[in-house]
């Protein structure tokens, strides 16, 4: 279990895996604007290659993770 974000609240560990699958099958913003073209060109070639690095323990925040913050 670990805690939201937003509210601090518990969440479920069932919560988070769907959370992460939401993020995996969402490339794009409400929009239809692809999310990685806010990335440096050619730094990943697919969806797929951000979400795995992003996933990663240690790695940063960026541009994505910083809108997704402010837009909750």
């Amino acid at each position: 279990m670990g805690l939201c974000r937003r509210c601090h609240k518990p969440i479920t560990l069932e919560q988070e895996k769907q959370k992460q699958k939401c993020a995996k099958l969402n490339p794009y913003y409400s929009d239809g604007f692809p999310l990685l073209e806010h990335l440096a060109d050619d730094e990943f070639a697919r969806w797929d290659d951000y979400i795995t690095h992003m996933a990663r323990d240690g790695t940063y925040g960026d541009q994505i993770t910083l809108y997704a913050a402010a837009n909750l």
